[in-house]
Order: structure tokens, then sequence, then C-alpha cells
């Protein structure tokens, strides 16, 4: 499998393309011990610095606890087409107005009964270390080159 850098226009297009046929991915937190701590997470987008942005309910996900610096997995998964996105990463929680504006969508209005003003939302940023991709014929391994140890 060849390494390639994160930050690369070919890194990004290929996760992009996966996260936005795939609407809902698995979140692991990285607890290290079992049961593992998942949960399913939607409305995702990708900036150009390539972070992971969700729409989160912290009142319905409290027991999860994720929180800023937490290492965790996001687990993208299409068998139908044979995309598989494997990301790790370091979560912040965002409290951004403009943010969140940027990547809300209709879906959240079912999610969230007082919409895109809703007291209970939060965004969570998660900013990759690594990422594995398979989609058939085309794999890699990217990550990050340089340091990335914080997602805030």
């Amino acid at each position: 499998m060849i390494e390639r850098d994160l930050n690369t226009d070919e890194a990004k297009t290929q996760m992009k393309g996966v996260i936005n046929e795939i609407e809902i991915c698995i979140c692991c937190l990285d607890e290290r011990e079992f049961p593992l701590k998942v949960h399913p997470l939607g409305i995702s987008k990708m900036d150009d610095e390539a972070n992971f942005w969700f729409i989160y309910n912290k009142g319905k996900y409290a027991n999860l606890q994720i929180g800023n610096g937490n290492h965790l997995e996001l687990i993208y998964s299409e068998p139908g087409q044979a995309h598989l996105l494997t990301v790790y990463g370091i979560a912040a929680v965002v409290d951004d107005r403009h943010k969140l504006e940027e990547v809300w969508t209709g879906i959240g209005n079912e999610l969230f009964e007082q919409g895109i003003n809703d007291p209970n939302i939060v965004l969570l940023k998660i900013a990759p270390t690594e990422a594995y991709y398979n989609g058939g014929a085309n794999f890699g391994h990217f990550v990050i080159h340089g340091n990335r140890s914080k997602a805030a």
C-alpha cells in the first residue's frame, strides 16, 4: 500500500467522494476497553484542511463523553460500492455559529426539534491524523505530515 499525504488534493477528493455518498458513519471512541463505545454520526462535511465536521446532539450522546482531545475512529462503509474509509483523528467540541450555518443541512431539521437554533447542537470537529481508503481497485494509506496533535 502506498503512503500518501492526507493534505493532497487527491486524498481530499477521495475522502469527500466517500463521505458524500455515505450519509452515516460509525464513530468509535479510542477507549482501549471493551465493550467499545460506538454510535452513528451523520451530516458530515469535510473542509479544505481535511477536517471532518458533524452536527452533534450534546444531550442525546452525553453518555459517550466525546470531548476535546479524544482520539477516535470514523468508519464509512458502502458494501454495494466496495467503499471503505477509516479515519483516525482527534476530536474537538466547537461552539461556532458561523461554522454551524456553513455545515447545516435540511436533515438537521428532522433531528433537532428547534432546527438550527436548538440549544443541544454543538459541532464535533475531527482532525484526521491518518486514514485508510479502499475503493475496489483504488486504495490508499493517507497520513498527516506534520504535527496534528490537537484538533482545536
